[in-house]
């Protein structure tokens, strides 16, 4: 439909030149229909601001610019909040470790949720990022209730039974990250896919 693009929140078809979606309220930039031969870069503030805004919209399709400047961001502040625990820490002489999970809890929705768009974007189901939920919950909460270390806290030594779940759980883990690097570094499906529309900007990283 000439003089209209897709929201890059939420997938609807919108006026060319509304700077905000009326179905999600996402910002959109100002811009051109595009042709996949054109090419307009996913800047790092403009992802942050997109899954921000979509903080629990599990819905449409995310490319790839979009998930790793998100990432990006996910790293630098639980790098930043790692280093202010710890000089707070240090200042006032108490273990940090039971509230260094706070950053990574408060991203969890927003983190999920592109995760599952970006799924999306590969005509794959969401529910493929249902063990990288479950993983990386039991890995924050056991940081909050077993500070000591998960595996301390189940004493493998004293149950064989538990020391070889453990061990599946860890091998199972690397290979269901491995296997998720792949997906999330591939370009999305071309055209309509059944998770939506092809996004109406083509972001830079996505044309190599």
């Amino acid at each position: 439909m000439s003089g209209t693009v897709y929201c890059r929140g939420c997938g609807a078809q919108i006026n060319l030149h509304a700077p905000f979606c009326p179905r999600c309220g996402a910002r959109q930039p100002i811009t051109r229909a595009l042709s996949p031969g054109d090419g307009i870069p996913r800047t790092f503030g403009h992802s942050v601001e997109i899954c921000l805004q979509n903080y629990a919209n599990f819905r449409g399709r995310a490319p790839r610019a979009e998930f790793w400047f998100f990432q990006l961001f996910v790293l630098i502040v639980n790098i930043g909040y790692g280093f202010v625990c710890g000089f707070i820490g240090a200042l006032f002489k108490f273990d940090v470790q039971p509230i260094l999970p706070a950053a990574s809890l408060l991203l969890f929705v927003p983190n999920l949720a592109v995760v599952i768009r970006r799924l999306h974007d590969l005509n794959r189901s969401g529910w493929f990022a249902l063990p990288w939920a479950i993983a990386g919950l039991t890995y924050d909460f056991s940081k909050i209730f077993a500070p000591n270390g998960l595996a301390h806290a189940l004493q493998p030594q004293r149950n064989p039974a538990v020391g070889a779940y453990i061990g599946f759980f860890i091998l199972f883990c690397f290979g269901y990250l491995l296997l998720m690097l792949v997906w999330t570094c591939l370009p999305g499906t071309r055209g309509d896919n059944r998770y939506g529309p092809e996004n109406g900007e083509i972001p830079l990283l996505d044309r190599y």
